[in-house]
Order: structure tokens, then sequence, then C-alpha cells
């Protein structure tokens, strides 16, 4: 699974507790699990989609270390403490509007010093490239109604507006990003 695969390649070793949000079926939390199981994971999305979420939980082998919650991350600041925050695949349904204060409404349950990993189809600055990722994004704004795939450019602004430091590419799809939260994020 891409979560087992994300684990792998990622050092987590410093993370207690991970938060998988807009996590759909949980399997990148799964997978997560599977490679570091002495990490404390939840898997979050909009309550309607929680019972999809607990029904994989329950029938894989990690349901003991994964819990759900259900978060709206663009109504409300996210609840809790975590080490690192994962958005997959999740800011490309949104506007840029709402891109923004999903980053903002995240970063409130991201402990001093936690990251934030914000995975998918990323666009170079010049809107046309990698090709397969320009190819995906004529499906993301025919599926979603606000939707889009983003540039580097585009989540480097919005980190920085939400309080975000230091952030890094990791891959072609993943930004990386250190996080020391300064007292007034607003």
């Amino acid at each position: 699974s891409t979560g087992s695969s994300f684990a792998s390649e990622t050092d987590l070793s410093a993370y207690t507790t991970i938060l998988d949000t807009g996590c759909g079926s949980a399997g990148f939390a799964i997978g997560i699990a599977r490679e570091c199981p002495g990490v404390r994971l939840c898997a979050g999305d909009l309550p309607s989609v929680l019972p999809i979420s607990r029904k994989f939980i329950a029938e894989s082998d990690f349901a003991s270390i994964i819990e759900t919650c259900a978060i709206d991350i663009l109504c409300e600041p996210v609840s809790g403490a975590y080490d690192a925050v994962i958005l997959k695949n999740l800011l490309q349904v949104f506007s840029p509007e709402q891109a923004q204060m999903a980053l903002r409404n995240v970063s409130e349950g991201i402990v001093p010093g936690g990251h934030i990993y914000v995975m998918g189809d990323i666009l170079n600055d010049d809107r046309t490239s990698p090709h397969d990722v320009a190819g995906i994004n004529l499906a993301i704004i025919n599926l979603y109604t606000e939707g889009q795939a983003y540039t580097w450019g585009e989540y480097q602004t919005w980190l920085s507006g939400a309080g975000y430091t230091e952030i890094k590419i990791c891959s072609d799809e993943t930004i990386y990003d250190a996080r020391n939260i300064p007292d007034n994020i607003s």
C-alpha cells in the first residue's frame, strides 16, 4: 500500500502520534501501522465517511492502534495534539481559499515542532508539467466543483501563510514541512 511505502521511505521514528486527515477507507493509516506498530494513529474524516473507515480498520490487524475521529477541516480546527499530520490527495478537491482554510485548521492539531505531509498530484509552477499531473488535472477540474491540481508555489504560499516554516520538497509529490507554531497564528 502507499501508506506502507511512505512509512518505509520516510523516517517516522520521532513520531508517537500521527493523524491521517481525509483518510477515506483508512488504507494509508493501515499501511503506516504495518510499518510503524509503535505509533498511535488517528484516521480522521467527515462523520459520513467514518463508518467505511472503521470497517476497514476493524478488518485489519491494526484496530488496536488506529482510532478514528470526525474532522471537518473546512469548518473547525483539528482537536488533539499530533506529531505529524498527513493530507494525502485531499487539498486538490478544495478551492484555493478552502485549501488555505484547511491548512490553518490542521495547524491547530500539530504540536510545536511537528510536521505536516501534503501529498498528491502537484504541478510545477508552469502548470503544464509534469505531464501526467497536468493530465490528471483535467479530470480533477471536471470532477470537483472547486478542486484542481495545484502548484508547488501555491502550496508554499498557503503553508507560509498558515505559519508553517522550513517547507521542503521530499519527492515528486510530497511537500514536507518542519513546523514551529507561533503563538499568533490567526
